[in-house]
């Protein structure tokens, strides 16, 4: 087997991170040429001195085989005006904000011990790339601290440092949880909500990849030396690491509402396949298979057939290890508690919780009617679509049934009028999912098909969405003219880097044109916090996914313009 864990670049060589005079010096020297946005004007500096956004100060790298983090300087604001809207002067006087939210995505809170993992995909390579390389994470099993310090984070920012708005609400754009295992949406819903959560699954002692074994592709810290991670990249022990990881905590909870979405890992298992019988028996089951048992051909050829969503190999798989466990996998203690739910299940347990509203968006009509679609008027003159973009076929990747876009197109136009803005899991380009939707005589409706229907409605002013696990902000201008036309925000994933969130505040500028601001947020946690509390926890996490040997940090953070920004749209009306 090739060694998985390869460097895409020579990482170590090219630290992240530049002073602000340089980054302030290149950015004036790309907008002159019309390549980037330009450096937010001095009035605004005033917020940069707060150290709760990253307008003040960013998380980098400090260097070396195995980076270390360290506190840098701030980002500031870039205005994009790609769609054709120029910025008049004298709007931040005028402006008023509308609406001030947070979006999280890709949480991914996951059972890193559940036997229906796919740990030992990770390293199967078809055509040279790796396209299960998220299979394993050396901090997955960090996720439930993480989201706690981003809720703590959250909580000390309800109060927009733009406006002196208050926080509205957040909403979760996705992938919640990693594995549609019952026992992982009640820790999501526990610790967003708040209060004690257990996050152990199976017996008492840690029964994961991570420990018990020397396969190289698995991060074990308390031995790195066996591993890859160690030998090859520098990986650090972390004595008590797994453990510390199953301990109890009390969760802060969120101080504001909070909304639910769809993603693809909520309602198909590791986001790709629907929940078979085989898989549901496995789930909930003593074995754990912890390395591929066939040779490499038959390896791509399954990993092939999993990404189509095809269930077929899944039967053959099991009944092999169930009679040749010896090296390929282990005996577990078997956990109820990891069933793989329903849709319908998914949707009902978040009417189970102590937090606002009851339902997180979801209503009595989506459970009557098995549906994952909603809206919620949040303010006066304020619109919000969530969408289940998911399609329970199979595949990672998304689309709409027939039903869910007429209901769409039917909302909108009863809306006109109204400052709309949409949200789902997946975005516009991976809304590419041709697979047809059981019991559904219509194909399905694909990215394009949203993005048309967003420009003949010219309300929706923002597309907001998860996914790819990446911070990027996309311009769809209309091919009707400069001024109309929507923005695609989408935000990063927390178990991967940079763990981040985004603050988004809608301003009217008074002057026919909107505003929308977009904030990256770190959590809570300090980048220099390696202990085995809660809070060092989740910064052991950060630092573990800034030195994934998979994934070059701006893999996850994107370009400037992808993260603090002001974006300028025409009003419509």
């Amino acid at each position: 087997m090739e060694n998985p864990l390869r460097h895409p670049v020579g990482r170590a060589m090219r630290p992240r991170g530049l002073s602000r005079r340089a980054f302030l010096k290149g950015t004036a020297a790309l907008a002159a040429a019309g390549l980037v946005g330009v450096p937010e004007r001095a009035w605004r500096q005033a917020w940069a001195t707060t150290g709760s956004t990253t307008v003040s100060r960013t998380i980098v790298g400090t260097g070396g085989t195995y980076q270390r983090l360290a506190w840098g300087p701030g980002e500031p604001y870039l205005l994009r005006e790609d769609l054709g809207v120029v910025g008049q002067p004298g709007r931040e006087l005028r402006r008023v904000s509308l609406l001030h939210f947070a979006q999280l995505s890709d949480t991914h809170v996951l059972d890193a011990q559940s036997p229906a993992r796919f740990e030992y995909l990770d390293p199967v390579p078809i055509n040279g790339t790796y396209p299960l390389s998220s299979a394993f994470r050396a901090q997955e099993m960090l996720t439930p601290f993480v989201l706690d310090s981003m809720v703590r984070q959250l909580n000390l920012l309800l109060t927009s440092e733009l406006s002196d708005a208050p926080l509205a609400f957040a909403i979760n754009t996705g992938d919640t949880t990693d594995n549609r295992q019952h026992n992982e949406l009640r820790w999501l819903i526990d610790i967003l909500d708040g209060g004690a959560v257990d996050p152990r699954s199976g017996g008492a002692a840690y029964e994961g990849v991570q420990k018990g074994n020397t396969l190289a592709y698995y991060y074990h810290p308390d031995h790195p030396l066996v591993d890859a991670y160690g030998r090859l990249h520098d990986f650090p022990a972390y004595p008590g690491l797994l453990e510390s990881g199953e301990s109890a905590f009390t969760a802060a909870g969120l101080a504001v509402p909070w909304y639910a979405v769809l993603g693809n890992h909520d309602g198909l298992v590791q986001g790709t396949v629907p929940a078979l019988d085989v898989l549901q028996r496995l789930a909930t089951g003593p074995i754990k298979i912890i390395a591929f048992p066939f040779g490499p051909e038959q390896r791509a050829r399954f990993t092939r057939d999993l990404l189509r969503g095809d269930p077929a190999p899944w039967r053959q798989l099991l009944e092999w290890v169930e009679t040749h466990r010896q090296g390929v996998a282990v005996l577990v203690t078997p956990d109820e508690r990891r069933r793989l739910i329903s849709h319908h299940e998914w949707i009902g347990e978040h009417f189970t919780t102590r937090g606002q509203p009851v339902g997180h968006g979801f209503t009595q009509q989506n459970l009557d009617s098995d549906t994952g679609y909603y809206t919620f008027d949040p303010a006066p003159g304020l619109h919000c679509v969530v969408l289940d973009t998911v399609n329970p076929t199979g595949g990672a990747d998304g689309n709409l049934d027939q039903a869910q876009f007429d209901w769409l197109d039917a909302d909108l136009a009863a809306n006109a009028g109204t400052i709309t803005l949409v949200f789902a899991h997946h975005t516009i380009g991976t809304l590419d999912n041709a697979l047809p939707r059981p019991n559904d005589p219509e194909p399905p409706r694909l990215g394009a098909d949203l993005e048309r229907l967003f420009w003949a409605h010219p309300d929706v002013v923002a597309f907001v969405n998860g996914h790819t696990h990446r911070n990027a902000v996309i311009a769809h201008p209309s091919p009707d003219g400069p001024g109309p036309g929507f923005w695609e925000i989408n935000t990063a994933a927390h178990i991967d880097w940079p763990e981040q969130s985004r603050l988004i505040e809608v301003f009217d500028n008074a002057d026919g044109t909107l505003s929308i601001f977009g904030t990256m947020i770190d959590h809570a946690a300090a980048p220099d916090e390696p202990a085995l509390t809660p809070a060092g926890l989740a910064s052991i996490s950060r630092e573990l996914a800034y030195n994934d040997p998979q994934h070059a940090p701006v893999d996850g953070s994107g370009e400037p313009l992808d993260r603090n920004v002001e974006l300028l749209i025409a009003r419509a009306w």
